[in-house]
C-alpha cells in the first residue's frame, strides 16, 4: 500500500471559503465523480464521453453561475452519450435516470457519503462537501435527504421558484442544531453574492432604489475577521459606475472624488486607477468649455478599454485632432490588451477582445473608407455569440443601422459645441436652397480645411461637391468640373447613396455649364442624372428626386426627345404625389411596430 501523502503545511488555505453550505446539487456532482470519473481502468468510460463529463463538472463546481437542475444535467449527459452510447456510458446514463431509487432513505445517503473517503487524498478545500456532511446532525442529514429527493423531482424554473434545499440558511447562535461540530465560521454570517446580484438587477432595470439597497447590503456583510472591511472604495466605485451608466454626471463626479480619496488612504492602487480613469471619462464642466480632454497615460493597472475611450475623445470633431491620433490610440490599446492578458493575468472577456475592431470600424467610416469599416464590423459579427448580451456586438449592429439611416441628436448633452464641419456645411446647404450660397463661401472653405486636416474624407468629399455647386454661381464652370472629377472615383467607390446622388447631380450641371449646353454635353449629362435618379429613388428622398427628374426632362427637351421627356415628366408627377402622401401621413405603421417591440423588450428585461 503506498504511503499517505503528507498533509499541507497550512491546514486552512488562504483561498478557502469561510463558510460552505451543502446543497442538493453537490450530492449529484459527487455521484457523477464517483461513478463516471473515479473508475478503475478496465471500467473507464469512453474518452470523448469522459471529456464531456469533465467539462460539465468544471462548469458546475466552479459555481460561476447558478446551479443547474437534475433534469438539465441528465439531458446534457444523455446528449453527450448519444454519439458513443455503448459500454459504461450507457450504464452511467441508466443509473443516473434511476437515481431517486438509489437514495430512498437517509441511510442510503450516509452510506454513499462514507464511500467517498478514497476520493480525497489531503485536507484541501476540495472536500468541503464531505466535511459538511460529517458535521451534520441526524435531523439535518434527514432534512438534506428530503431536500435532495424533492430536488430530483423538481422541474420548475429556478428563476421564479426556489428549488428544494436552496432556501437561505440563517445561522443562529442559540438554536444552531443542524450541526454536531461547530467552528467559529459556523456561528457567523459571511458575505454572499445574492445582494450584489440584486444590485446588478437594479442597474439593468433602472431601479435606483433596488440598486442602492442591494449595494449597501452587500458591502455591510462580513468579509473577514477584521473590524474594517477595507472595501469602502469598491462600494463607491460600483455606485459611481451606476451613476455613470444612468448619465447622472454630478452624482458620479462627487462619488468618484470621494472614492479616489478613500482608495489613496487604503493604498489600493488598482481601484485608484479605475476611479481616476472613470473620472476622466466624464464630460467637461460648463466652466471648462474649450479645455482639451484628459488623455490617460498607460499605467500597469490600467484596463485596455480606457485607452479605447481615449480614442473616442480624439474622434470628437470639436477637439480638432486628426484621425491618425485616434488610430494610434487603438494600436496602443491592442498592445496593452495583449500585455493585460498574457503578463498581468487579466480576465479574458470575448467582448473586450473584439472591442478594438468596433472602434476601428468607426474610425474607417470617418476616414471615408466604408468598405474597410464593413470588414471590421463583419469580424465582430462573425466571431461573437449570436443573440448574446455582448455590448460590442450590439454597438456594431447599431452602427450599421445608423449607417443606413443616419441621425443627429441636436441637443445631445455630450456635445455642447456644434460641429466645426457639419454645421457650416448644413448652413451652406440651406443658403444654397435659398439661392444665397455665395454668401457662405468663406464658411465653406473653413469647413473644407478642417475636414482635410482631420482626415474626415467623407465630409471632405461632400464639401468639395458643395464647393463646385457654389462655384457654378460664380461662373467657374471648368474649375468646378475639374475638382469634381478628382473626387468622383472616391465617391463612386463608396456606398453613401445620398452623397453619390448629390455629386452626380452637381457633376451633370457642371458638364452642361462647361460645355455651353451643347448637344454633346447634354448627352453626357444624361447618364449622370439617371444614376442620381436611381440613388434618390432608393433613398425615397422625394424633393431631391423631383429636382433631378426636372433637370433630366429639360435635357431631353433640349435634345428634341419628346418621348423620353414625357416619360420623365410622368415620373416627376408620380414623385410629387408620393411626396404629398408622405407629408400627410402622421404616424407610419413601422414606427408603431418598433415602439411596441421596444416596450416588449423593456418588459422582458424588467421581469428578470
Amino acid at each position: 500500500m503506498p504511503p499517505q501523502p503528507a498533509p499541507p503545511t497550512d491546514a486552512v488555505p488562504s483561498s478557502s471559503r469561510a463558510s460552505h453550505v451543502l446543497r442538493p446539487h453537490h450530492i449529484l456532482l459527487l455521484w457523477i465523480l464517483r461513478t463516471g470519473i473515479y473508475n478503475p481502468e478496465d471500467n473507464a468510460v469512453p474518452q470523448k464521453f469522459a471529456l464531456t463529463l469533465h467539462r460539465l463538472l468544471l462548469d458546475e463546481i466552479s459555481e460561476v453561475k447558478p446551479p443547474r437542475s437534475y433534469w438539465d444535467l441528465l439531458a446534457d449527459i444523455k446528449k453527450a452519450s448519444a454519439s458513443d452510447y455503448t459500454g459504461n456510458a450507457k450504464d452511467l446514463v441508466q443509473a443516473m435516470s434511476k437515481l431517486p431509487h438509489a437514495f430512498r432513505t437517509p441511510n442510503d445517503l450516509a452510506d454513499f457519503m462514507k464511500s467517498l473517503t478514497d476520493l480525497f487524498q489531503d485536507t484541501d478545500d476540495d472536500e468541503d462537501t464531505l466535511i459538511d456532511f460529517k458535521k451534520l446532525s441526524i435531523a439535518a442529514a434527514a432534512r438534506l435527504h428530503g431536500d435532495f429527493f424533492d430536488w430530483l423531482k423538481f422541474k420548475a424554473d429556478a428563476r421564479f421558484v426556489t428549488p428544494p434545499g436552496y432556501a437561505p440558511i440563517r445561522k443562529d447562535l442559540i438554536t444552531n442544531d443542524y450541526q454536531i461540530f461547530k467552528t467559529k465560521f459556523d456561528r457567523r454570517e459571511y458575505a454572499t453574492t445574492e445582494t450584489y446580484a440584486l444590485f446588478m438587477k437594479g442597474v439593468i432595470t433602472g431601479d435606483s432604489n433596488i440598486a442602492n439597497e442591494g449595494l449597501r447590503r452587500f458591502f455591510e456583510q462580513r468579509f473577514h475577521e477584521g473590524s474594517d472591511s477595507g472595501l469602502r472604495q469598491h462600494a463607491m466605485l460600483n455606485l459611481a459606475r451606476m451613476y455613470y451608466l444612468r448619465r447622472e454626471v454630478v452624482a458620479c463626479r462627487k462619488t468618484l472624488e470621494e472614492a479616489v480619496t478613500t482608495a489613496r488612504t487604503a493604498g489600493d492602487n488598482a481601484t485608484l486607477q479605475h476611479c481616476t480613469s472613470l473620472l476622466h471619462r466624464l464630460p467637461l464642466l460648463p466652466t471648462e468649455r474649450g479645455k482639451k480632454p484628459i488623455i490617460n497615460e498607460i499605467q500597469p493597472q490600467m484596463h485596455p478599454l480606457e485607452i479605447l475611450h481615449d480614442a473616442k475623445k480624439l474622434l470628437r470633431v470639436e477637439h480638432q485632432q486628426p484621425l491618425t491620433a485616434a488610430y494610434e490610440k487603438v494600436m496602443q490599446a491592442i498592445g496593452l490588451y495583449d500585455h493585460y492578458i498574457d503578463v498581468q493575468g487579466g480576465l479574458f472577456m470575448e467582448s473586450e477582445q473584439y472591442a478594438q475592431h468596433a472602434v476601428q470600424s468607426i474610425i474607417w467610416n470617418f476616414f471615408g473608407c466604408s468598405e474597410l469599416a464593413r470588414i471590421e464590423e463583419d469580424i465582430v459579427s462573425s466571431f461573437t455569440e449570436y443573440g448574446s448580451d455582448d455590448n460590442t456586438r450590439l454597438t456594431v449592429t447599431l452602427n450599421r443601422a445608423y449607417y443606413f439611416c443616419d441621425r443627429e441628436y441636436q441637443w445631445d448633452k455630450e456635445h455642447n459645441i456644434g460641429s466645426l464641419i457639419r454645421d457650416p456645411l448644413h448652413e451652406v446647404f440651406i443658403m444654397r436652397v435659398s439661392n444665397f450660397g455665395m454668401v457662405m463661401f468663406p464658411l465653406l472653405l473653413t469647413a473644407l480645411w478642417h475636414a482635410e486636416y482631420q482626415g474626415r474624407y467623407g465630409l471632405y468629399r461632400t464639401a468639395v461637391v458643395m464647393l463646385a455647386d457654389v462655384g457654378l454661381e460664380f461662373g467657374m464652370t471648368k474649375w468646378c468640373r475639374r475638382i469634381l472629377d478628382e473626387v468622383m472615383p472616391q465617391i463612386m467607390s463608396e456606398n453613401d447613396l445620398e452623397q453619390k446622388g448629390y455629386a452626380l447631380y452637381t457633376l451633370a450641371r457642371c458638364v452642361i455649364a462647361a460645355g455651353d449646353s451643347s448637344a454633346e454635353a447634354l448627352r453626357e449629362s444624361i447618364r449622370y442624372l439617371e444614376e442620381a435618379e436611381r440613388c434618390f429613388t432608393e433613398l425615397e428622398m422625394f424633393s431631391a428626386l423631383m429636382d433631378v427628374q426636372f433637370m433630366l426632362s429639360v435635357v431631353h427637351h433640349n435634345l428634341d426627345d419628346a418621348t423620353r421627356r414625357d416619360e420623365v415628366a410622368e415620373r416627376h408627377e408620380q414623385t410629387r404625389l408620393k411626396r404629398d402622401q408622405e407629408h400627410a401621413t402622421v404616424v407610419e405603421e413601422w414606427i408603431e411596430d418598433t415602439l411596441q417591440l421596444v416596450a416588449d423588450i423593456g418588459a422582458a428585461i424588467a421581469s428578470k
